[in-house]
C-alpha cells in the first residue's frame, strides 16, 4: 500500500509542476464547447427491400447521420419538413433514425437531420427514403392476337408501377418454358413489350409477361401475382409462300432520354420489323445526321447486347452524353433513328473559405459556388434554422448570403444545401469569434548590428484585432484590422501575423518592448527584451584557406570568429554545398576543440573541392570559403576516340582531364572485342599498349589531344578502347570506352599452334595443328596449307590447300613413306585477302600399329596398388602416349579376355596425297565386369626399372582382392592388342577405425543403438505430421463457410483455386437431382453477382431455354471454378430448395434405400388411402417443398395422381422428410403408418416431435424480442478534451439484434413462429436413421490443385486503335476449342482466323477492330474435369486529335 502512496504522491506533484511550466510559457489548454459539424448525411436515396430484410429476420430500417462537436451532439429528423415524434414507429438511436415495420407508401419521403447540443445545431441534407415495391398486373383478360406468317408484331406487357425498375421475362405456356431473347425476339428493357421481327407458325400458343424488382432474389407472394393474363397467339400459315422480302421498318425506336452521371447506366432500344432479319448498326454523331452530323468515337464504358438491340452506357458521364443513331438494314433497303442522351449531373457545392472571421457591427458575404445541371435551388440554414432574407438581418442572394449588423450571437456554421432535379449537395462556412490569447510570448530575442530584425510570438484569435508594439511606454506600430500599418519610424513595420520588423538595427533599438492585441471582445499583451549584439566576423588569417596535400595525408582547415560575449556559436562545414556530417563521415571528417575541421585519409574523388565554414549564433551567420586541392591519381582521360581504322592499325585521340597535382608518366590503353569472353570481368579488358608519355608512338594533337599509333590489330574485329593515367600516386581511374568500330578484313595474324604428329597406318605421315580461333580468322573463313618434305633430301615441298576452318590434322598416306622417318612440315592459314606467317616443325612418319606386350607381370602388391612390368615392344620406333590396362575382380566373372585384332583404320584414299580429319582413339567400351585405366609417362604413374621393360604402377584396388589384368599400347589414334592374362592378389589391411577404438567394443554397439533410435524418432514424428494435415484437411463446418460468405460476399479461407474432388463428387453424386428440381436462372444470377462465375458463361447459361439442358451446362463448368463458387452454388439453391442446399452440404443425409424400397412397395395403398393436402401443406410449413411444387400438387385435380407426385418427389428428399410423411399417416391412418414404419414408428415420430419442439423453443426468444419489445437505445460516451476537433457518436444498441445493420439496404422483422400441434415431451430416444459411409458417398478431400492456364488469363483487357487488326493468343490445354463474342460463337472467316497448334496454343486474328466489335472475346474448351473459358476484353482506343492553330 505504501508503494501506491508513493506513486500517486508523484503523479499528483508532476501534474502540479507541467500546469505551473505551461501557465508561465503562455501556454493554455482547449476544451471549449464547439458547434455540432455533420461530416455523414443521409443516403440519397435510402432504398429498403422488404424480402431481403425479411429473409434476414430484421423488422426496421435505419437512416445514418453523423455529427461531431461539443458538448455531445443529441439529434432529431424531420419527415417532408416537419419534425417526428419518438413512438412505436420510429425510434432514434445516436445519430440513427430506426423505422420500425415501413410500408409502402406511408413511410416514403424526404427525411432529414438535425444535430444539435448547448452551443448550436447544423442541418443535414435531405436524403429520400424509398420501398421496394412491385403492383399487381391489371387482370382484365387480354385479347388475343392473330399474325401472318413471316410479318412483324408484338405483345404488350402492360407491367404495374414498382421500384426500382422492373426485370420482365415472358413464359410461354408452363412457367418452366421462358422466352429466351434472340436475333428474331427482343424483350424490351422499357416496358417488357416482347417484339417479333418475323412470325413463325411454332410461335403461337399462350403468353404471359411476368416482373420482378432489381433487388429480389426471388419471387415474394407467388409467381402468379408477379404474370400478366394469357395472351393467346394464333399464327396463321402464308398462303403465298415464300415470304417476300421487305426493307426494315424499327417498331421500338430510341427515345431521348436523361441520365443520372455516375447513376446506373443508360440505354437506349432499336428493334425493327424485317425480312430477312436486318442488321443493327449504332453511331454516334457529333450533332444530328440532317445538320451534316459525322461519327465520333463511342465511349469506351459502351456496350451492345448480343445482336446490337440495345445500346447500354454504364456509369455514364457527361462526355458520354450525345447523338446516338440506329440503322437497321438488310438487302431490301435501311432505316435509321437518332436519339440523345442527356446527362443530369448532381450539384457540388464548394466555398473559397471554410471559415471567417465576425466582425462585431459588420456584414459578411458568404458564398456557396455549385456546379451540376440546372436549375439548381440553394438553401442556407443556421443552426437548425431555414434562412429567409428579411432585409434587416439576412439577404438571401441564389448562391449568396449576407448577414448583417454581426453580434456575438451570429458565429457558427452557415450551411449551403444545392438541390436539383438529381440530387443534392451541401458545404458549410464557419463565421469565427474566438477569445484572444498569447500562445508564445515575446521573451528575449536577438538581432545583429546593421541588420535586419523580425521579432517574432505567437497568437489567437477572431475578430482580427488591433495589433501594438511599445517600446518604452510609447507605441511604436500599429496595425489595424483592415491591415493598415502605422509606424513613427519607416524602419519599422508589422506583418499579419504581428511580426515587429526593424530594419538597420542599432544599438539604440535594444530594450524592453510590448505586443498589445485588442478587439470588441478582449484585449492581451506581452513583454519582452531585444538585445543588440556586434556583427560577428571571421578573424582574418583564422578563417579557410586554399590547402594543398598529398592523397593519404592528413591536414586542419581552421575557421576562428569573433562574436558577442552574450551570443553563442557553432561552426558548420560544407564541402561544395554539402553538409558535412561527422557522425556518418567520421573516418574522413572531425571536429577539433576550436570548431576547425581535420580531414583525415585524404582522396581525390572524396576530399578534393571548395570547403565553407558558416559560424552561426542566435542573431546572424558568417561564412568563409577555402579550395583544397587533393595530390593524388589522374582522372580520366577524356574525349577518347578511334579512328584512322585499317586492318592492323589504327589511332586513338584522346585527352588527358586534371592529373591532380602531378603529370601522367605512363599511359595504358586496353581494348575489349566481340569474341572477349563477357562472363568473366578479368577478361573483359585486354592490355594492347602500355608506353611513356613521352613515347615517340604518342604524339601531341590539335586542341592539346593526345595521339597514339596502334599496331599489331586483328584484323575484321570489332574493337572498343579505353586509356587510363598512370602517375605517381598510381593508377587513375580508367576512360569511357570509346564507341565500338571493326578493323578491316586482311590476312590472318598468326600461324596455326601447338604443331605436332601422330601415328597410323605403317608407312604414313600424320600431321596435326590447332585450328586458328575465329578471331585469328582475318575474315568471314579461313583455311590452311600445308607443305612438307622429308627432312635432308632437298625435294620440293608438296602443297596442300584444306579449305575448313576446323581442320586439325593431315595425313600423308600415298606412296608410304618408310617408317619413323622426320618430315620437315610448314603450315599457314589463307583467307580471301592474303596468305597468313608460316610455322614450321618435323613431324615422323608412322611406324604402323603396334604389337601386344609380353611377359606381363605383376612385381609388387599393396593393399590399394599393384606394380606391373612388361617388356618393350620390339620393332617399333613411334610414340606411345599411354598404356591401356583392362583388369577384373575374379569374383566379377566376366567373359574371357582374348586378344582381339584391331581393326585397322585409315582413311580411303588413291594415288594422290589426300587430308583428314583428327581420328581419335578408339575408346574402352563398358563391358560388365571390366574396368579399365590409363597409364602415363608423367613422372608419377611410371617407375624406373630395367631398360627393355617398361615398368608402372596401378593404383585404386581394393585390399585383399584377386585381380586379372592386362595391358595393351595406344600409338595415335589406335590402340594395339592386349597382353596376356596376369593375376594378383593385393595384401589385405586392418580396419583403422576399429584399431584406433583398441577395447572400447562398446562404442559400435551404442552408435548403431544411437541410430535405430533416431529413424524411430523421425517415424513417429512423420506419422503425427500426416495426422494433423490430414484434420487439417477436413472440410469447414459449412455454417462457418456460410458466415463468411455472407459477410464479405464470398468465402475467404479457401486455399485452392480449382475446385476440389471433394466437391466435385458431391456435385456429381446428386448431378440428377439438381438437373430435375433447380431452376439455373435464379442460380447462375447468385453466382454471377458473388463473382463465382464470369457474367458472359452466366449469359451463356441463361440463353438456353431448356432448364435441363441449362442445368446441365451449369454443372459441367461448375466444377472448373474456384473452390467458393460450391457454397456460393448452395447459397444460390438455398431458397428454392433448402432441403437440397443440405444435401449438397451434408447438413442431412439423403433418404435411405430401405425407406425408398417401403414407400415404393406400398404407393399404391398410399395413393388411395391418404389425403394429400395435409400432407404437403407439413412437408411445405418444414422446407421440403416451395410454394411452387405446392402450387402444382394442389393444380392436379385427382386424389391418387396427387399422391403418386408427392410420392414420387419424396424419394428424392432427405431421409428425415420420411418420418414428417410418416407423422402426417399417423393423422389419418394409424395402421397403415405401423404397417409403413414398423412396431417402433411411435417412438421415431416422438422424437422427430421432440426435435422441432426443441428448435421451435430455441428459436422463441428472439422471435419474441423481436416482435414484442421495442429495442433499448442507449447513448453514452466520454467528454473528449483533445486539442483537436474532436467529435462524439451515439450508437444504438439494440438487445435483441446481433449486427445493427448500417447500410442502404435494411432488413425486417422475421416471419410469423411456427405453431407445433400434439407436441408430446419423451426421454431423448435413438433415431433409426441409417449411418451413411462417408467414404462410398463422397471421396476424401485431395491435395490442392493448380488452376487452369485458361482462368489465370482470363480478364485482361486489350486496347487497339480503331480499325487495326489483333492476334489473341490462348496457352493451355484444351480441346474442342472455339472463339465466342459476347457468348454467341464466331465462325472462321477473313474476319475472324481461328487457328488451333496442338493442344496448347489457341489464337484467332481479327482483321479489323471498331466500335461494333470491341467486346468480351472468349476462348472456350474442354478438359477432363469439364469446360474452361477465358475471356479478353477488347477496347477501342479513342484516335487522337490535333488542331493547328
Amino acid at each position: 500500500m505504501g508503494g501506491l502512496g508513493r506513486l500517486l504522491f508523484i503523479g499528483a506533484v508532476s501534474t502540479y509542476i507541467v500546469l505551473v511550466w505551461t501557465q508561465s510559457k503562455g501556454i493554455e489548454f482547449k476544451g471549449g464547447a464547439k458547434d455540432p459539424s455533420i461530416f455523414e448525411h443521409p443516403q440519397d436515396p435510402t432504398v429498403y427491400d422488404k424480402e431481403k430484410a425479411k429473409a434476414q429476420g430484421i423488422n426496421y430500417a435505419n437512416l445514418t447521420c453523423k455529427a461531431k462537436g461539443r458538448p455531445w451532439v443529441k439529434y432529431k429528423w424531420l419527415k417532408n419538413g416537419n419534425e417526428i415524434q419518438i413512438s412505436d414507429k420510429y425510434t432514434i438511436a445516436g445519430g440513427y433514425l430506426v423505422i420500425y415495420n415501413p410500408t409502402y407508401p406511408d413511410d416514403e419521403g424526404l427525411y432529414q437531420c438535425i444535430a444539435f447540443n448547448g452551443k448550436g445545431a447544423d442541418v443535414s441534407m435531405p436524403g429520400w427514403f424509398a420501398l421496394t415495391h412491385v403492383g399487381e398486373f391489371d387482370k382484365t383478360p387480354r385479347p388475343p392476337v392473330t399474325v401472318t406468317e413471316g410479318r412483324g408484331f408484338k405483345l404488350e406487357c402492360g407491367a404495374p408501377d414498382g421500384f426500382p425498375a422492373l426485370y420482365y421475362g415472358w413464359y410461354k405456356g408452363h412457367v418452366a418454358n421462358r422466352i429466351i431473347p434472340n436475333e428474331r425476339r427482343y424483350i424490351s428493357h422499357k416496358n417488357g413489350d416482347l417484339y417479333f421481327k418475323h412470325a413463325v407458325v411454332d410461335d403461337a400458343g399462350d403468353y404471359r409477361c411476368f416482373v420482378q424488382n432489381q433487388q429480389e432474389t426471388d419471387f415474394a407472394g407467388g409467381l402468379e401475382n408477379r404474370s400478366s393474363p394469357v395472351i393467346t397467339l394464333t399464327v396463321n400459315r402464308d398462303l403465298n409462300p415464300p415470304i417476300r422480302d421487305r426493307e426494315p421498318v424499327i417498331t421500338l425506336a430510341p427515345e431521348d432520354i436523361t441520365a443520372i452521371e455516375g447513376y446506373l447506366s443508360a440505354e437506349l432500344e432499336c428493334f425493327d420489323d424485317a425480312y430477312p432479319d436486318s442488321n443493327i448498326r449504332w453511331r454516334r454523331l457529333d450533332k444530328p445526321a440532317r445538320e451534316g452530323g459525322v461519327e465520333i468515337a463511342f465511349p469506351s464504358k459502351a456496350r451492345f447486347n448480343y445482336h446490337s438491340y440495345a445500346l447500354s452506357i454504364p456509369l455514364i458521364s457527361q462526355a458520354d452524353g450525345g447523338i446516338f443513331e440506329c440503322t437497321a438494314s438488310n438487302r431490301k433497303g435501311s432505316v435509321s433513328h437518332e436519339a440523345r442522351i442527356k446527362v443530369k449531373s448532381a450539384p457540388s457545392p464548394k466555398v473559397s473559405k471554410l471559415t471567417k472571421p465576425l466582425v462585431i457591427g459588420g456584414e459578411e458575404t458568404l458564398s456557396c459556388e455549385a456546379t451540376g445541371s440546372e436549375p439548381l435551388v440553394y438553401s442556407w440554414y443556421f443552426k437548425e434554422d431555414k434562412i429567409v432574407t428579411d432585409n434587416v438581418k439576412y439577404v438571401v442572394s441564389t448562391d449568396k448570403l449576407i448577414v448583417k449588423n454581426m453580434d456575438l450571437e451570429d458565429k457558427g456554421g452557415y450551411r449551403c444545401i444545392v438541390t436539383n432535379q438529381v440530387g443534392a449537395g451541401t458545404a458549410q462556412v464557419t463565421l469565427k469569434a474566438k477569445g484572444l490569447n498569447i500562445i508564445i510570448p515575446i521573451s528575449q530575442q536577438n538581432g545583429m548590428v546593421g541588420s535586419t530584425m523580425t521579432v517574432t510570438l505567437r497568437w489567437e484569435g477572431l475578430p482580427v484585432p488591433t495589433m501594438e508594439w511599445i517600446k518604452q511606454g510609447e507605441v511604436i506600430a500599429t496595425r489595424w484590422p483592415d491591415g493598415t500599418v502605422e509606424k513613427t519610424s519607416d524602419r519599422y513595420d508589422v506583418t499579419r501575423e504581428g511580426y515587429l520588423i526593424i530594419k538597420d538595427l542599432t544599438p539604440e533599438d535594444g530594450g524592453s518592448y510590448s505586443f498589445r492585441i485588442q478587439n470588441e471582445l478582449d484585449s492581451r499583451d506581452t513583454a519582452g527584451t531585444i538585445y543588440v549584439a556586434k556583427q560577428s566576423r571571421i578573424v582574418q588569417g583564422r578563417g579557410p584557406t586554399d590547402v594543398k596535400m598529398e592523397q593519404g595525408g592528413t591536414t586542419t582547415i581552421p575557421c576562428e570568429g569573433q562574436i558577442d560575449s552574450l551570443l553563442e556559436s557553432v561552426n558548420t562545414w560544407y564541402v561544395d554545398g554539402r553538409k558535412i556530417d561527422f557522425v556518418k563521415e567520421s573516418f574522413n571528417y572531425k571536429r577539433g576543440p576550436k570548431g576547425e575541421l581535420v580531414i583525415m585519409n585524404a582522396n581525390v574523388m572524396m576530399h578534393d573541392g571548395v570547403y565553407t565554414c558558416a559560424l552561426a549564433t542566435t542573431a546572424d551567420e558568417q561564412t568563409a570559403t577555402g579550395t583544397v586541392r587533393i595530390k593524388g591519381v589522374s582522372e580520366a582521360p577524356v574525349g577518347v576516340q578511334f579512328e584512322n581504322v585499317g586492318s592492323n592499325t589504327a589511332t586513338l585521340r584522346f585527352t588527358q582531364a586534371n592529373t591532380n597535382g602531378d603529370s601522367c608518366k605512363e599511359y595504358v590503353v586496353e581494348a575489349q572485342t566481340e569474341f572477349d569472353d563477357i562472363f568473366f570481368t578479368d577478361r573483359l579488358w585486354t592490355q594492347v599498349w602500355r608506353g611513356l608519355a613521352t613515347s615517340k608512338s604518342l604524339r601531341n594533337g590539335p586542341g592539346g589531344a593526345k595521339l597514339l599509333s596502334l599496331t599489331n590489330l586483328k584484323p575484321n574485329t570489332e574493337y572498343s578502347f579505353r586509356v587510363t593515367c598512370l602517375n605517381t600516386y598510381g593508377m587513375g581511374e580508367p576512360s569511357w570506352p570509346t564507341e565500338k568500330n571493326r578493323t578491316s578484313p586482311g590476312a590472318p595474324p598468326r600461324a596455326p599452334g601447338n604443331l605436332g604428329y601422330g601415328n597410323g597406318m605403317a608407312g604414313d605421315v600424320l600431321m596435326s595443328w590447332e585450328p586458328l580461333k575465329e578471331s585469328d580468322w582475318g575474315d568471314e573463313t579461313v583455311g590452311y596449307r600445308v607443305r612438307y618434305r622429308r627432312q635432308g633430301t632437298g625435294d620440293r615441298f608438296r602443297e596442300v590447300y584444306i579449305d575448313n576452318p576446323e581442320a586439325a590434322a593431315y595425313a600423308h598416306t600415298q606412296p608410304p613413306a618408310p617408317v619413323n622417318v622426320p618430315y620437315e612440315c610448314r603450315i599457314a592459314a589463307y583467307n580471301n585477302y592474303s596468305v597468313g606467317p608460316e610455322a614450321t616443325w618435323i613431324a615422323y612418319s608412322s611406324s604402323g600399329l603396334p604389337d601386344y606386350p609380353r611377359n606381363l607381370e605383376i612385381i609388387k602388391q599393396t593393399n590399394d596398388s599393384v606394380t606391373m612390368q612388361w617388356e618393350k615392344i620390339p620393332n617399333f620406333n613411334g610414340p606411345i602416349p599411354f598404356w591401356g590396362v583392362r583388369y577384373w575382380r575374379e569374383e566379377d566373372r566376366p567373359r574371357a579376355a582374348r586378344r582381339n585384332s584391331t581393326r585397322e583404320k585409315r582413311a580411303v584414299s588413291f594415288w594422290w596425297d589426300t587430308w583428314l580429319r583428327y581420328i581419335p582413339e578408339e575408346e574402352e567400351k563398358d563391358e560388365t565386369g571390366f574396368q579399365y585405366a590409363r597409364l602415363y609417362d608423367d613422372g608419377l604413374t611410371k617407375l624406373p626399372g630395367p631398360s627393355d621393360k617398361e615398368t608402372y604402377i596401378l593404383r585404386g584396388l581394393q585390399p585383399s582382392t584377386l585381380y586379372n589384368f592386362q595391358v595393351r599400347a595406344n600409338s595415335h589414334p589406335y590402340f594395339g592388342e592386349y597382353s596376356n592374362i596376369t593375376r594378383a592378389t593385393t595384401m589385405r589391411t586392418g580396419n583403422p577405425w576399429l584399431i584406433g577404438l583398441k577395447g572400447t567394443w562398446w562404442i559400435p554397439i551404442l552408435f548403431w543403438f544411437m541410430v535405430t533410435l533416431l529413424i524411430v524418432l523421425l517415424l513417429i514424428f512423420c506419422c503425427c505430421c500426416c495426422l494433423w494435415c490430414k484434420v487439417r484437411r477436413r472440410r469447414k463446418p459449412k455454417d462457418e463457410l456460410f458466415l463468411l460468405a455472407k459477410t464479405n460476399g464470398k468465402a475467404r479461407n479457401y486455399e485452392v483455386d480449382v475446385m476440389t474432388d471433394y466437391h466435385k463428387g458431391i456435385l456429381k453424386k446428386f448431378r440428377d437431382t439438381i438437373i430435375r428440381y433447380v431452376s439455373p436462372k435464379p442460380v447462375t444470377d447468385h453466382l454471377a453477382e458473388s463473382d463465382a462465375l464470369p457474367q458472359t458463361i452466366a449469359g451463356q447459361i441463361e440463353q438456353i431455354e431448356d432448364p435441363d439442358s441449362a442445368n446441365e451446362r451449369l454443372l459441367d463448368i461448375l466444377p472448373n471454378r474456384p473452390d467458393f463458387a460450391f457454397d456460393h452454388f448452395c447459397d444460390g439453391v438455398r431458397p428454392e430448395h433448402p432441403w437440397l442446399s443440405d444435401l449438397l452440404e451434408e447438413e442431412e443425409i439423403e433418404m435411405t434405400d430401405d425407406h425408398r424400397s417401403i414407400l415404393q412397395s406400398h404407393q399404391e395403398d398410399l395413393a388411395a388411402k391418404v389425403d394429400p393436402h395435409p400432407v404437403i401443406n407439413h412437408m411445405t410449413e418444414n422446407k421440403y417443398f416451395n410454394p411452387m411444387e405446392e402450387e402444382y400438387f394442389m393444380s392436379i385435380s385427382s386424389k391418387e395422381e396427387t399422391n403418386n407426385a408427392v410420392i414420387d418427389m419424396l424419394k428424392d428428399r432427405p431421409d428425415p422428410a420420411f418420418y414428417h410423411y410418416l407423422m402426417c399417416l399417423d393423422k389419418q391412418d394409424s395402421d397403415l403408418a405401423a404397417k409403413i414404419g414398423g412396431p417402433d414408428y411411435q417412438q421415431d415420430i416422438k422424437r422427430l416431435q421432440l426435435e422441432m419442439e426443441n428448435k421451435a423453443l430455441m428459436a422463441l426468444p428472439l422471435m419474441m424480442d423481436t416482435r414484442k419489445q421495442r429495442p433499448r437505445m442507449v447513448a453514452d460516451g466520454q467528454y473528449d478534451d483533445d486539442d483537436a476537433e474532436s467529435w462524439h457518436i451515439d450508437m444504438p444498441m439494440l438487445n435483441n439484434i446481433d449486427d445493427f445493420k448500417m447500410s442502404k439496404t435494411v432488413a425486417v422483422e422475421p416471419a410469423e413462429e411456427k405453431k407445433m400441434s400434439n407436441m408430446v415431451a419423451a426421454e431423448p430416444l435413438e433415431m433409426k436413421i441409417p449411418k451413411i459411409d462417408s467414404v462410398d458417398a463422397v471421396l476424401p478431400p485431395p491435395e490442392i490443385q493448380a488452376a487452369h492456364p485458361f482462368e489465370s488469363q482470363s480478364g485482361s483487357t486489350i486496347e487497339v486503335e480503331h480499325g487495326n487488326p489483333i492476334i489473341i493468343e490462348i496457352v493451355g490445354d484444351a480441346k474442342s476449342v472455339r472463339w465466342l463474342y459476347e457468348g454467341v460463337p464466331l465462325p472462321n472467316d477473313e474476319l475472324y482466323q481461328q487457328t488451333t497448334e496442338g493442344e496448347d496454343l489457341h489464337s484467332i486474328f481479327i482483321s479489323e477492330v471498331t466500335g461494333q466489335n470491341q467486346g468480351c472475346y472468349t476462348c472456350e474448351g474442354t478438359t477432363e474435369y469439364g469446360v474452361v473459358n477465358c475471356d479478353i476484353f477488347i477496347k477501342v482506343r479513342e484516335p487522337r486529335t490535333s488542331s493547328i492553330v
